[in-house]
């Protein structure tokens, strides 16, 4: 499989396509919008592809916004938010999960032998709708669809509950934004489990193997119910499924220590600069940055310094040069050797570029491994049978000085925050704020 840049594919594509008497053409890519100046290969593109002659309309995802409807996607210049349009073509993002339907209407006019878009708008539909911590449905279920797959949908959830270990504690991921983590511990544990075994007999043998794993179920647009959660007890497949979310495919990355000390750099824009000498709330997480893009690296122990400015943004480009937030970086007790290679396992997405960081972008693939990531995790389940998912506290914040930071989190953590946090109150939203002691 070759897959190739969006922009160039709908530049060479479109015009055979109308060349072939196509009257109405409408891309439908995966790919959100970004008014970033283009860049060959980039991941967020549809804005730059409404750009592209020919194409009447566009239906877009991957980013989880909602178009139109997104104040800031509605300033970018070229885009009306009332009626739909970027750069006059109608689109639509409908949220995630079904939460929005896109809808597109083109008004059509007879041109030659066919017809032409004359005009065209764009709106969505929410699904449901939220009040408080509850899910209101806007529409009802059809039935004659739910009828017609009940014995696949019934057969999939017994499948789905099937018991692949246990834990001697419960699994969740409320605080994985401001400590290590149990939910992404296990995750991790997997993956260099799985790198030993597949690196046996071959050149890579000896390396000293890392792993990367991200909080992919931290609150944020998901709304204050969306965090791992899973009791201590049986592991059902459904459970290994809220571990990891996504069907990636594991990959094995090869890099330096200063290459890995790169990779949590920009992990690290995770997190607003803290002002150590303000005794005034704080907020620590930065809500713009995805926290699928918060990557924990373990083998290697480090702290992170959030006084200082973070050295990358949010697509990858280093903003603040002399800025360095990855402190005391240890590997076997000792500091990192920043010349020395390490195996890294991690997922396609990161390992190909997503999420833009440093050293990632295909070339430092070593490993094609035939398996997903989450397939490894219900392996190793299975290989272990009961597990103790405590994290082993790999890294940490240095001190914050007078600052009172805060973050906020699901409120069922009320009940299992730590005495270096303490509880202040129940936001608008419904999340549980705190503040670290």
């Amino acid at each position: 499989m070759i897959a190739k840049d969006i922009i160039e594919t709908a530049n060479k594509y479109v015009p055979e396509m109308k060349a072939k008497g196509a009257d109405v053409v409408i891309a439908i890519p995966h790919s959100g919008m970004m008014n970033s100046p283009y860049m060959k290969g980039e991941e967020n593109a549809s804005y730059h592809l409404a750009k592209v002659d020919g194409i009447d309309a566009i239906l877009f995802g991957h980013s989880h916004r909602i178009f139109p409807g997104d104040k800031a996607l509605d300033a970018f210049d070229g885009v009306d938010g009332e009626k739909g349009t970027v750069f006059g073509k109608p689109a639509t993002m409908p949220g995630f999960w079904g939460s929005h339907l896109g809808v597109i209407d083109l008004t059509l006019e007879p041109s030659g032998d066919g017809w032409k878009v004359a005009d065209g708008k764009a709106a969505v539909r929410a699904i449901s709708r939220r009040e408080g911590r509850k899910t209101i449905a806007l529409v009802e279920a059809d039935a004659s669809i739910n009828d017609a797959v009940e014995t696949e949908h019934q057969g999939t959830l017994a499948y789905m509950r099937r018991k692949v270990g246990e834990s001697t504690a419960d699994i969740n991921s409320f605080f994985a934004l401001v400590q290590d983590d149990p939910s992404i511990q296990i995750v991790n544990n997997a993956q260099i489990w799985y790198v030993k075994n597949i690196v046996r007999g071959t050149s890579y043998e000896g390396l000293p193997i890392l792993s990367a794993a991200a909080p992919f179920k931290a609150g944020g647009r998901g709304d204050s119910d969306y965090y791992t959660d899973v009791p201590k007890g049986d592991i059902a497949l459904k459970n290994v499924s809220d571990l990891y979310i996504y069907p990636n495919d594991l990959k094995v990355v090869k890099l330096t220590g200063e290459q890995v000390v790169e990779w949590l750099e920009l992990a690290a824009g995770q997190f607003n600069q803290i002002d150590a000498a303000s005794s005034a709330p704080q907020s620590l997480v930065n809500a713009a940055f995805p926290t699928y893009n918060f990557d924990v690296i373990d083998g290697i122990s480090y702290r992170i310094d959030v006084t200082q400015p973070a050295r990358y943004d949010g697509d990858g480009k280093l903003v603040n040069p002399s800025s360095h937030r990855i402190k005391s970086v240890m590997f076997n007790s000792k500091a990192l050797n920043m010349t020395d290679d390490f195996l890294v396992a991690t997922n396609n997405y990161r390992a190909t570029g997503g999420g833009h960081f440093p050293n990632l972008s295909g070339d430092t693939i070593v490993i094609d491994a035939p398996d997903k990531n989450r397939d490894v995790v219900a392996n190793y389940l299975l290989s272990q049978k009961t597990i103790n998912p405590a994290a082993d506290n790999n890294w940490s914040f240095t001190d914050f000085g007078k600052a009172k930071v805060q973050f906020v989190t699901s409120p069922k953590a009320r009940d299992m925050a730590s005495d270096k946090m303490s509880y202040q109150s129940l936001d608008e939203n419904g999340f549980a704020v705190f503040e670290i002691k």
